[in-house]
């Protein structure tokens, strides 16, 4: 059994070692890094419209400082100042195979979003993310 387990964790560090090896520095964004970015520019350039639309003024791979002191790089940020309230709506984008990648970029995306202070949180996910998944990131006050 023990043997077993071991194996286990040989493969497992392999396919981590695999995986950093064939994720180029150009593909990663920094926040969602469960797998490296293989969303098509066209699907950023309607997110930029929809948000543009709706007078938000967006960044890609911007960069805030959080209360921790750390820097966080986001994949997308929108930003939009009427006056009176400025609102920010941090946005994930993340390529995720199976339900741990997903949940541990969920974790990832939730815990740069709280240091920086930012309540509005997107996240696009595909595949689609599972149901445990799902009920993760809403708790975590996302919009799937």
């Amino acid at each position: 059994m023990k043997g077993a387990l071991m194996k286990k964790n040989r493969a497992t560090e392999a396919d981590v070692e695999q995986r950093e090896e064939s994720a180029s520095p150009e593909s990663s964004q920094g926040d969602c890094e469960a797998r490296p970015m293989q969303i098509g520019p066209e699907l950023r350039a309607r997110l930029v419209d929809y948000f543009q639309g709706q007078g938000y003024e967006v960044t890609e791979g911007a960069e805030l400082p959080g209360k921790s002191g750390s820097t966080h790089t986001f994949d997308m940020l929108a930003r939009m100042d009427d006056g009176l309230n400025s609102y920010i709506v941090a946005v994930c984008i993340t390529v995720a195979a199976d339900d741990g990648t997903a949940m541990e970029a969920i974790y990832h995306f939730a815990n740069k979003a709280y240091d920086c202070g930012i309540i509005e949180r997107v996240l696009i996910a595909t595949p689609e993310l599972s149901g445990r998944a799902r009920q993760l990131a809403r708790k975590q006050r996302m919009k799937v």
